[in-house]
């Protein structure tokens, strides 16, 4: 049946009226989801330490041996760092003392003070279980994980005393709601058990993202402001050894080359364990020490000690430098 001409008319205006209605829609949505970018408002840890405190006061009350604690720190400037540390100490009947305590730690490499719908966040996570002979024989584990809202752990890792763990994951940063918070979260499981959770919260704010300063700009192959990729010198008493924290693709760990003029060529590993503020610290593999340093007030260089010496010993970084 063939439609009069004045209904053909009429079908073709509305196909092209829905046509250009859908044509606007689909024009619109990618500029309507990029308005807007997420700010970093502050992170809190769960337990609070006076609540932690509390219960302490009460199991010693008892007769008991209790100490608690659990902490948060994170960077988002530069570097995208932060840590849970959990510190666990209690007794059985027969009044033995058990000692686990729990690091947690990861870092993204990325400035993480805004983030945009769709950027992409890799994570990487360390996680370093310690402890006294008896938690070591119950035995005691670790557990440490990061998720975003309600969703499930993106990075996921368990270890035990003396069994370090390392683990990778990504995170697509999504728009719903007024508010995002990053769930970073520790727990010991020993004679007894503690779980630590550091909260980073981010509110949505429609417009750009502002332009951020106060951070060198990186170099292709170089460091984000952390000090990786750069020169370090470390003058030890046996003589100055000199060495590059390489980033291996995908992990927090670092390479560094060691050349002494007493022991030759020496090769270890070296793990990025936290930024806070104008503090850093590696832990080197080889002999388990800590290496403590500080930013210069324009972040170009590190310098400061290291944990196994109590005098005598130096080492600086010069940011960007090779």
């Amino acid at each position: 049946m063939r439609l009069p001409k004045h209904m053909i008319g009429l079908c073709r205006a509305a196909v092209i009226l829905i046509a250009a209605l859908l044509a606007g829609l689909t024009a619109g949505t990618p500029a309507q989801a990029q308005e807007g970018y997420w700010r970093f408002t502050g992170y809190s840890t769960t337990p609070p330490q006076a609540q932690l405190d509390e219960t302490d006061r009460g199991m010693r009350q008892m007769g008991r041996v209790s100490e608690t604690r659990a902490s948060g720190a994170f960077q988002p400037a530069e570097s995208g760092a932060g840590t849970v540390d959990l510190f666990f100490k209690n007794d059985d009947i027969d009044r033995r003392q058990y000692l686990t305590t729990l690091k947690f730690s990861f870092t993204t490499g990325v400035e993480m003070r805004t983030l945009t719908p769709g950027q992409k966040l890799h994570f990487n996570g360390t996680l370093v279980i310690g402890g006294n002979p008896l938690a070591k024989a119950m035995p005691a584990t670790g557990n440490g994980g990061v998720s975003a809202g309600n969703g499930d752990y993106f990075i996921s890792m368990a270890g035990a005393i003396d069994q370090p763990a390392s683990s990778t994951g990504d995170l697509l940063v999504q728009r719903g709601g007024d508010t995002l918070t990053l769930h970073v979260m520790g727990h010991i499981g020993a004679y007894g058990g503690l779980s630590g959770t550091m909260h980073i919260n981010y509110q949505w704010v429609q417009g750009p993202p502002p332009a951020l300063t106060g951070q060198p700009a990186p170099t292709s192959g170089g460091p984000t402001g952390d000090g990786l990729g750069s020169r370090i010198d470390v003058n030890e008493l046996n003589g100055l050894w000199s060495g590059v924290w390489i980033r291996r693709p995908g992990t927090a760990i670092f390479d560094a080359v060691w050349r002494s003029s007493q022991y030759g060529e020496v090769r270890d590993v070296v793990r990025l364990e936290s930024i806070n503020g104008d503090k850093i610290v590696f832990k080197r593999d080889g002999n388990g020490g800590r290496y403590y340093g500080t930013f210069s007030p324009d972040r170009r260089t590190i310098s400061g000690g290291a944990s196994w010496y109590s005098a005598g010993m130096t080492w600086s970084a010069r940011v960007g430098g090779r």
